[in-house]
């Protein structure tokens, strides 16, 4: 546990002892009156925090606040829905990396009974936000949003941003032979299965290159790391 995230500077000042990460906090790090650790606020700033007092009740903190500013990679990521074990992994690894936005679109390959589980339809996904984000020892977390599918996320995208799409079955160039134009990059990986006929049409018709990551088909999640490991090098 690199920073604990609250959601506002009042909160910080308190973890309750019914609390997953006070229970980590006593019993994992052995932490005690007058230790250190960082907390911080969603999307906010990160601080110090002496624990002044622990009884019954919790952690009782003191907090000396930094005054940096956090900042996103200029990448965007739009994947294709995959199944939700596989979107769990992308939403972790991603926030850590520290992407602008994560979008999902529903995917001819995508099974539409994907959108209805817990991960979903709970607070689950929030949650693997903020800890990816406390892996990473920072307070923002990326916009998650959601497509009917590829063509209504193509739709509302920034055209005067730079736009590259991962397909290993038919890109004839590989992303580290990617020349960045702009700002920011919007980064399109598949669903589990790839591209459909359809989809690749559509990205062809709005002069969206195709780039591959070499000769092995890589899972969604490896993929996404993989591209975003070679979008950094160009940032």
């Amino acid at each position: 546990m690199n920073l604990v995230l609250f959601q506002s500077e009042d909160e910080a000042k308190f973890l309750p002892s019914n609390d997953p990460r006070a229970i980590h906090v006593r019993d994992v790090l052995r932490m005690k009156v007058l230790d250190t650790m960082y907390v911080g606020v969603l999307n906010g700033k990160r601080g110090l925090a002496k624990i002044v007092k622990d009884d019954d009740a919790g952690l009782h903190f003191e907090v000396d606040w930094e005054e940096k500013v956090f900042s996103f990679l200029p990448i965007h990521l739009v994947v294709g829905l995959p199944r939700p074990q596989t979107a769990r992994k992308i939403l972790s690894e991603c926030t850590t990396l520290g992407v602008k936005s994560i979008s999902f679109f529903q995917a001819e390959k995508s099974d539409p009974n994907y959108i209805q589980s817990k991960l979903w339809k709970t607070d689950e996904w929030q949650r693997i936000l903020l800890r990816g984000a406390e892996q990473a020892f920072v307070t923002i977390v990326p916009n998650v949003s959601h497509y009917e599918n590829l063509k209504e996320f193509l739709c509302i995208r920034d055209k005067d941003t730079d736009v590259v799409a991962l397909d290993n079955y038919e890109a004839t160039r590989h992303l580290r032979d990617y020349v960045k134009k702009s700002k920011e990059t919007i980064l399109v990986i598949g669903p589990e299965g790839g591209f459909d006929k359809a989809e690749r049409t559509l990205l062809r018709g709005n002069d969206i290159p195709l780039y591959h990551l070499g000769e092995r088909v890589l899972r969604s999640e490896t993929a996404c790391v993989s591209a975003i490991g070679l979008l950094l090098g160009k940032v």
